[in-house]
């Protein structure tokens, strides 16, 4: 079974518990079952439904039953979310990015993201080795990044996890009169 990144569990040991965090792309809710035992709420989904069933249940052993099964939900498209606008004061993309599909293009999906993340929220990017994954330029995700309305949080992290290696990006969603 999938386990949660121990980079990011502790970068998010220090958010407070009444954020709000969206684990976008949530696989088999690895992230999502982390998050919850660190009392943050956490909502999450995927565009795969049979993902979505070991999300949920592993969400289950974190909050109540019936409140995972409310989190977890199924999304057709990482570009067209469904959540209300400024939303999330977080959003964890773990691989999200290397599973992107044609009708995904990466410029929509982080437009997206940052129409649901609240003004001065955080994007936490990992691009992963997956299987059936897509490799994607740091440069290029950068700049993108850049363009889509975010600012650097923390230069790029390239990290060994499990026998892979990861680069973790963390940038924030900049508005005007957003505090530094």
């Amino acid at each position: 079974m999938e386990t949660p990144s121990d980079q990011l569990l502790k970068a998010f040991a220090s958010v407070p518990t009444d954020s709000r965090v969206l684990d976008l792309g949530c696989a088999h809710g690895a992230h999502s079952e982390a998050l919850a035992q660190l009392d943050i709420e956490v909502h999450a989904c995927d565009v795969d439904q049979r993902l979505l069933v070991n999300a949920r249940e592993r969400l289950s052993e974190a909050i109540e039953p019936r409140e995972a099964l409310r989190r977890v939900i199924r999304t057709r498209r990482f570009s067209a979310l469904g959540y209300p606008k400024e939303y999330f004061d977080w959003i964890v993309a773990y691989g999200t990015i290397n599973r992107l599909g044609d009708e995904d293009p990466v410029e929509e999906v982080l437009s997206e993201a940052r129409r649901v993340l609240k003004p001065g929220g955080w994007l936490y990017l990992v691009l992963a080795e997956i299987e059936d994954g897509h490799p994607v330029d740091v440069d290029e995700l950068i700049d993108q990044l850049e363009a889509a309305g975010y600012e650097e949080a923390s230069a790029p992290e390239v990290i060994d996890e499990n026998d892979a290696e990861t680069t973790h990006l963390i940038y924030r969603r900049v508005d005007e009169g957003t505090p530094a």
